[in-house]
């Protein structure tokens, strides 16, 4: 048995998140589908990286699956990119061997967050920003940024309905990267760790605005750290804003 990686970049907005999910549109539904038709029989055992969720868009996300057949990895490459819809490419494809688990190998994530702080929304990047026009005092959301940072219990910042909490695993995440940067109109938090909870990222971007906003003092971040109740922190931002950019495998890949 070979296992081939892929490397994925899509815009997420037509799709239900990135994992296979029964009679909706999803990334690596896609993806499976046309490796069905183009090889039937052939390709199994399918294990995405990181299951962005639905709107949510990525540069190189990273999916696996297994098969007996001897193929060079560009066959797979130059066969999905000539079938796959025009907002799905594969970037990349390897050959690995079988102890290389997208989700199990050590790894690291980065995601950036963009916003639009035109007046008038720019219709080029509608899909890919989140048009936010309030005042911001970007040296508060800087404070709040460097309070977030390291290890923490991010109760506070996931979903209710994270899998992890629902089953009593650890909320502990490690950001070891986090950032803001300001390109004229447009504001960028890039935020970099060994793994991150449902929303967990939007929730954090969603909470910065309100520190930006004067709604959330910078000092306060501690205490919603502390008090492990996803109601004492920030709203969600919108999933369109959000971009998996980056898993970083080391030599593993």
């Amino acid at each position: 048995m070979h296992r081939f990686v892929l490397k994925l970049a899509y815009e997420g907005t037509n799709y239900h998140g990135f994992q296979r999910q029964e009679e909706l549109r999803t990334v690596s539904g896609e993806v499976e589908e046309v490796l069905s038709r183009l090889f039937p029989g052939e390709c199994q055992n399918f294990i995405g990286a990181s299951r962005t969720d639905q709107g949510v868009h990525a540069l190189g996300n990273i999916l696996s699956f297994d098969t007996e057949a001897e193929r060079n990895p560009e066959n797979y490459e130059r066969a999905l990119n000539s079938y796959l819809p025009e907002d799905i490419r594969v970037l990349s494809a390897w050959k690995k061997t079988e102890d290389f688990h997208p989700r199990f190998t050590t790894h690291t994530k980065e995601y950036r967050y963009s916003i639009d702080r035109a007046r008038v929304e720019n219709p080029l990047f509608q899909r890919l920003y989140y048009h936010y026009t309030f005042p911001l005092d970007l040296v508060k959301i800087r404070e709040g940024i460097e309070i977030l940072k390291g290890e923490h219990d991010f109760t506070s910042f996931a979903n209710p309905k994270a899998q992890t909490l629902l089953q009593g695993g650890s909320a502990v995440r490690c950001i070891t990267d986090f950032r803001l940067e300001e390109e004229g109109e447009y504001l960028y938090f890039t935020v970099k760790g060994n793994g991150f909870l449902y929303h967990m990222i939007r929730i954090l971007c969603g909470t910065l605005l309100e520190v930006g906003r004067g709604r959330i003092s910078p000092s306060a971040l501690s205490e919603i750290l502390a008090g492990k109740d996803r109601r004492l922190a920030g709203p969600t931002a919108p999933a369109k804003g959000l971009c998996l950019l980056h898993l970083d495998y080391g030599d593993a890949l």
